[in-house]
Order: structure tokens, then sequence, then C-alpha cells
């Protein structure tokens, strides 16, 4: 599957094997729309001075393939300001684990 092994009912893979390009791009955005409210979920199960950590989604460059850790300073609606000691990042909600 993908990076993690998670357990998808076998009528959704058919679904997705058999829909036309306007269900594929319905389903699409419904997936986008419940990350959305998954991120936002997230950034408000957080309080200033927690730990997170999240993964780099760069592919080149100085921070390619890194998991970031630090302390949260400051929390937007979607996005999470993050001190890491070298930097403050602004990462989305969907991207943060807590530590």
């Amino acid at each position: 599957m993908g990076k993690h092994d998670i357990s998808i009912p076998l009528g959704t893979i058919t679904f997705i094997d058999t829909a036309s390009k306007e269900e594929l791009d319905e389903l699409s955005t419904l997936v986008s729309m419940a990350k959305k409210r998954w991120g936002k979920w997230r950034v408000k199960t957080l309080t200033v001075g927690d730990t997170v950590q999240w993964s780099s989604g760069r592919t080149r460059g100085r921070y390619a393939n890194m998991t970031m850790r630090g302390n949260v300073v400051k929390i937007n609606t979607t996005r999470v300001k993050v001190d890491t000691g070298s930097g403050v990042w602004n990462v989305p909600g969907t991207m943060l684990e807590i530590v």
C-alpha cells in the first residue's frame, strides 16, 4: 500500500477501480476536505508549549526527508508556529504529531 498499513474496505477499492474521472475528482475533493477538518481538529488539541514533531515534505535541499521537532509558540486556524531552536516553522496541523 503506502506509508502505513491501513485496512480499506473492499467496496471502496472496487469503487475507485471502476469510477469515472468525475467521480474520482469528487472523491478527491471529499478526501481533501476531510484532511482539512482533521488538521483543524489537531490544531485545536494543541496548546502553546506542547512538543510536536513532523516529517519534512521536501524531497531536495537542506531539510529533505528530515523529522523536525520543536515547541508550539503560536496557534492559528489551520497552521501552527513551531520553534525548533534553529528557526520558527509555520506547519500545517495535518503534519503534526504530539510527542
